[in-house]
């Protein structure tokens, strides 16, 4: 089904697949080629920098503030559970999700891993 669903997204002209996925299946995820980012948004406008502080070791892949709202991406090339945590708890009315990313046309990645 996921073969499928990447076929017709090349078909339709799409480069990306961006999916959340339900904690047990993040595993089926991985083995299907799809890197890892963490999503994390707050209803609050202007947070940006409050957010990506508490950040110290993952590139910022996309970022946002409109509509009250400041969101941020960012490239964590594993399932960083520990992360995911320290945002809740520093920010109690943030959400956050692991989110999976796979590039599915032959253009680079969103992000590459520093080396």
């Amino acid at each position: 089904m996921l073969k499928d669903l990447e076929a017709q997204s090349v078909k339709l002209g799409h480069t990306t697949l961006i999916l959340g996925a339900a904690e047990s299946a993040e595993p089926f995820y991985l083995k299907c080629g799809f890197e890892t980012h963490l999503f994390v948004q707050v209803p609050e406008p202007a947070f940006l920098n409050r957010l990506k502080a508490l950040n110290t070791k993952h590139e910022v892949a996309w970022q946002a503030q409109a509509d009250g709202w400041t969101k941020l991406l960012l490239c964590t090339h594993s399932i960083d559970k520990s992360l995911q945590a320290r945002y809740e708890h520093e920010f109690p009315n943030c959400s956050t999700q692991i989110v999976f990313i796979k590039n599915i046309a032959m253009k680079p990645l969103i992000c590459l891993q520093a080396g």
